[in-house]
């Protein structure tokens, strides 16, 4: 373990309080008819990160927001399904409306501009806080509804007070409180790293093991990655290349260039 649980909850209880609370209340200062926000939270396999800790922060034009209007919201595919911003409302467009929320011109709202740091979390710090509120067995591919739960609700409070902050959060897994990141038992070397490794991919649904390493090859392939873009009718998880795959696309790639090469020859000799 990384925490105790005295530990975790003081650390929940502060990340809630200097990091996503007033982050929400920037966005409550410039949108009066935002009333609150729902801090949603789930585990699941995702690119590199098996154990990463993905974060929603959807905002409600009510007091009393409807979290699972928002989850089928979200489940639903062709409900709004181009609009870039949809996470972010529970009520979606017709709230984003009511609030007056700005937009840029491809749909995106500034509200994003304001919470991008707080949803994100490049040093796993999430992961030993929330891990144990999160649901077993997240996957990339699953719904909203089967990833995601709330943990805590951020209410626009009197004048003179910032934001009331209520936890609705059920802690899930408490084995998993405080646990440390499996990127850091890697580095560790802790015996226990396997077991936990293998136990991520049994939930998550990857049937490929995790590789705690990575090749050479495999660095090729994912320096590759961003040029090729994403397939569209991946809905599952794809375990990595083996490096024989990864060998034989990099010889592919050197013969397309030893022959244009050649052309550009030919056509230099004629």
């Amino acid at each position: 373990k990384k925490y105790t649980p005295a530990e975790a909850d003081k650390k929940r209880q502060k990340v809630l309080e200097t990091r996503f609370g007033p982050a929400v209340k920037k966005v409550f200062d410039k949108y009066p008819n935002l009333q609150s926000a729902v801090l949603m939270i789930a585990q699941y396999w995702c690119d590199e990160a098996y154990d990463g800790i993905e974060i929603e922060l959807p905002f409600s034009t009510k007091l009393s927001p409807d979290i699972e209007s928002w989850l089928n919201y979200m489940d639903d595919d062709l409900e709004e399904e181009f609009w870039q911003s949809k996470p972010s409302f529970i009520e979606g467009k017709k709230g984003a409306l009511e609030a007056k929320v700005s937009f840029d011109a491809s749909g995106v709202s500034d509200i994003f501009t304001v919470l991008r740091d707080v949803l994100n979390d490049p040093e796993g710090e999430y992961i030993p806080i929330f891990s144990a509120f999160c649901k077993e067995g997240g996957n990339q591919g699953a719904s909203y509804s089967n990833n995601y739960t709330s943990y805590a609700i951020f209410r626009r409070a009197s004048a003179e007070a910032d934001i009331e902050i209520e936890i609705v959060g059920e802690m899930l897994r408490p084995w998993l409180d405080g646990v440390m990141p499996l990127v850091e038992q890697e580095e560790k070397d802790f015996p226990e790293t396997v077991a936990y490794a293998e136990g991520l991919k049994r939930t998550a649904g990857v049937t490929e093991p995790i590789k705690t390493k990575v090749s050479f090859l495999e660095r090729v392939q994912n320096s590759m990655d961003p040029l090729i873009g994403p397939d569209p009718n991946d809905q599952e998880p794809v375990a990595p290349m083996t490096e024989f795959e990864a060998l034989k696309l990099v010889m592919k790639l050197l013969g397309l260039v030893f022959l244009v090469m050649l052309a550009f020859t030919l056509m230099g000799g004629s």
